[in-house]
C-alpha cells in the first residue's frame, strides 16, 4: 500500500489551485518518484531479496532452486546481471506461492512494482555467503 500511495501521489487531479498559480504537481511529481524509487531500493529490494533466500534454504526442485541461486547470485554481480531472468524467476515465485484469492489488482501492483525496481540496475545486494 505505501508504495501504491507514494506512486500515484502525483498523479491526483491538481483541483482549483492549478488555476490560481499555487499548482506545484511537477515538482510534487519528480520529489515523488525519487521517494518511490528510495523505497524501491530500501523496501521492497531486500523483501525480495529475503524471499529467494528463503526459497533457496526451503529445498524442493532443483531446476528451481537452481534458477533461484542464479537470480540470486545476479542481484550481486553487475557482471551477469539480467533483469528480464531475475523478474521471470520472481513472477514464477509468486505464481507458486502467492494466494490464489490475492485481488488481481495487488498483483498486478506487484508486478509493477517489480518493473519499476528493474528499470534501472538496482544497487548491489548483500548476499548472505552461507548459501
Amino acid at each position: 500500500p505505501l508504495l501504491n500511495a507514494v506512486r500515484s501521489l502525483a498523479g491526483d487531479p491538481p483541483g482549483m489551485s492549478r488555476g490560481l498559480g499555487l499548482y506545484q504537481g511537477d515538482m510534487l511529481e519528480a520529489e515523488s518518484g525519487s521517494v518511490y524509487r528510495k523505497l524501491l531500493i530500501a523496501v521492497f529490494a531486500p523483501r525480495l531479496v529475503t524471499r529467494v533466500e528463503e526459497q533457496l534454504r526451503s529445498g524442493g526442485s532443483s531446476d528451481f532452486l537452481y534458477e533461484g541461486l542464479k537470480a540470486y547470485l545476479m542481484l550481486a554481480d553487475r557482471d551477469h546481471y539480467d533483469a528480464d531472468f531475475i523478474k521471470a524467476w520472481v513472477a514464477l515465485d509468486w505464481d507458486q506461492s502467492l494466494p490464489r484469492d490475492l485481488p488481481p489488482d495487488q498483483r498486478q501492483a506487484l508486478g509493477e512494482h517489480l518493473q519499476a525496481l528493474f528499470e534501472r540496475h538496482p544497487p548491489t545486494a548483500r548476499l548472505d555467503q552461507r548459501l
